[in-house]
C-alpha cells in the first residue's frame, strides 16, 4: 500500500481546521447572506427529525434566522466563525490509525457475510477465513484507472465522492481502496446517512 498521508493527519488537523475557518471568514463579504443561506438549508435538512440532538440543532438554526436581521456585522462574523468551526471540525473528523488497522481485519468478515450470507457457515468452520480479505475480494470487483490513481496519490490528496446508495458504501469503498493498494480515506459525508429513516 502507498504510504498514507492520512496517518499523519491528526498532527495537522488543528492547523487545517484553523486555516479553513479563517479562509471562510475572510473571504465572506456578506455574512448575513451566508448565514441566512446556511440557516435555510439546515432548517430544511433537519425539519421533521426525531432525534433530540437534531431537534435542538433545528431550534438553534431557527433562532439564528430570526435574530440575523438585528445582529451587528461583528456579531454575524463571530457567529460565522463559530459555525465554520463546527463544520470544519466535523468534516475533518478524527482518523485513528489503530481503528483503521482493527477494522481492516474485522470488517471483511462482516461485509462478506452481508453480501453472501450463505458463505457464513463455511467461514465459521474455517475461522481464519473470517479475517481474510480474499473472501470479500471475490465479491467486490474494482475496475478503472487504478494505476493512474496510485500515481496521483503519490503527489497529492485524492478526493472521492461516493454516491451513498446504501450505508454499506463507505465500508465497501474502503475495502476497494485497500484491495487496489490505494491509501485509506476518511469521509466528509454522513449526516444524511444517519438521519435517513
Amino acid at each position: 500500500m502507498i504510504e498514507a498521508p492520512i496517518f499523519r493527519f491528526n498532527s495537522e488537523r488543528d492547523s487545517l481546521v484553523a486555516r479553513t475557518i479563517e479562509r471562510v471568514v475572510e473571504t465572506t463579504s456578506d455574512p448575513l447572506w451566508i448565514l441566512n443561506d446556511a440557516a435555510y438549508h439546515e432548517t430544511r435538512r433537519l425539519d421533521g427529525t426525531k432525534r433530540p440532538k437534531d431537534i435542538e440543532r433545528l431550534e438553534d438554526w431557527r433562532r439564528l434566522a430570526r435574530r440575523l436581521g438585528r445582529m451587528s456585522e461583528a456579531k454575524r462574523r463571530e457567529r460565522l466563525r463559530e459555525i465554520a468551526g463546527e463544520y470544519s471540525r466535523d468534516i475533518a473528523g478524527n482518523f485513528d490509525p489503530r481503528v483503521f488497522h482493527v477494522s481492516t481485519r474485522l470488517v471483511p468478515a462482516l461485509v462478506t457475510s452481508l453480501l453472501s450470507p450463505r458463505s457464513l457457515p463455511r467461514m465459521l468452520r474455517h475461522p481464519q477465513d473470517l479475517f481474510s480479505l480474499d473472501a470479500l475480494g471475490q465479491k467486490v470487483l474494482v475496475e478503472g484507472h487504478i494505476d493512474h490513481l496510485k500515481r496521483l496519490a503519490k503527489i497529492g490528496t485524492l478526493v472521492f465522492v461516493p454516491t451513498h446508495s446504501s450505508n454499506l458504501d463507505s465500508i465497501v469503498f474502503g475495502f476497494a481502496l485497500e484491495k487496489c493498494g490505494l491509501p485509506p480515506a476518511t469521509y466528509g459525508a454522513g449526516k444524511n446517512l444517519f438521519t435517513n429513516p
